[in-house]
């Protein structure tokens, strides 16, 4: 049996502070958003970076220099106020800047959706044993609950990425810096693997538990697929506020009458569903993406240092 892991992650849109996360930039447009502080909780940012999505009249991988998306990448951005927003369409949107060099005492980005392949490598993972033993082919679906104001009792599950588990794993201590020759490029070292090993964030870290092993996922990509399936994040083309730009929401996720993946009001934590097709889930996932609006980006690229 395959497993389908709902990820319920914090879903507020990062904001920047005038104080120690805001500064003036040379382009008098755009402010300064510091890279998070540990301690602070994680957050989602609207971010327009280079990239490829699936195209769905051409039915082929397009490379785009504006893509749009809802991600986690608590490092430093810079960030231009969106005029007149509509409720649930980000206030702000963040592009990348030159990273900052001192980066101790800041906080991690997982999952990573950034680079050749998408990775997820610790979130979570003491809390619930079974983020450590998934296997090829299962698939997370991370997002964010946010609850309906016009409709008592009514919740959303906005998704912002789709994991599918390739055949690359390794375990890894997070609290002292990995060892093994991966993959990984000098960027997800100094955002993710290193963030998890600082000094500055260790108290923080056992108090969530989080010493000791982790488990390294890298994700299916459209280039190397695990059974005709890869990973994705929701984009829309186009300027924010022409083309409409809330998160998308997945409401349930069944096929053939087995049960629902996605649970409703609850704001962290997993939903657990083990499935006999995930393949049939990920053909409906993709088909709620287009149905919806949305094309799948498939790659998004690395900033530089």
């Amino acid at each position: 049996m395959s497993k389908i892991i709902q990820f319920i992650h914090p879903g507020a849109e990062r904001t920047p502070f005038r104080g120690e996360n805001w500064k003036p930039c040379a382009d008098h447009e755009k402010g300064y958003c510091g890279w998070t502080p540990c301690k602070k909780s994680h957050t989602r940012k609207f971010l327009l970076c280079p990239g490829q999505y699936f195209d769905w009249n051409t039915q082929q991988v397009v490379s785009a220099e504006n893509l749009r998306v809802w991600c986690e990448a608590e490092w430093n951005t810079k960030v231009l106020a969106l005029p007149s927003p509509s409720e649930g369409e980000p206030k702000w949107e963040h592009t990348f800047t030159q990273l900052e060099n001192n980066c101790k005492n800041k906080i991690n980005t997982d999952p990573y959706i950034f680079g050749e392949t998408f990775k997820y490598s610790n979130c979570r993972q003491k809390h619930f044993s079974e983020l450590q033993n998934l296997s090829p082919g299962d698939m997370i679906l991370f997002g964010s609950q946010k609850q309906n104001r016009t409709q008592k009792g009514a919740w959303h599950f906005m998704l912002d990425t789709v994991f599918v588990v390739s055949d690359q794993r390794f375990t890894f201590n997070a609290l002292k810096p990995i060892q093994c020759e991966l993959n990984i490029t000098d960027m997800f070292r100094k955002t993710v693997l290193a963030r998890q090993a600082d000094d500055d964030c260790s108290s923080w870290r056992k108090s969530c538990n989080m010493k000791g092993d982790c488990r390294l996922y890298f994700g299916a990509s459209y280039a190397k697929q695990y059974n005709k399936m890869y990973s994705f994040a929701p984009v829309k083309l186009g300027l924010p506020g022409t083309a409409g730009y809330s998160r998308m929401t997945l409401d349930s996720l069944s096929v053939n009458g087995e049960d629902n993946c996605i649970a409703k009001g609850q704001l962290r934590g997993i939903k657990y569903t083990e499935v006999k097709n995930i393949a049939a889930y990920w053909d409906a996932l993709l088909m709620e993406c287009r149905n919806k609006g949305f094309y799948p980006g498939v790659l998004f690229s690395e900033p530089q240092k």
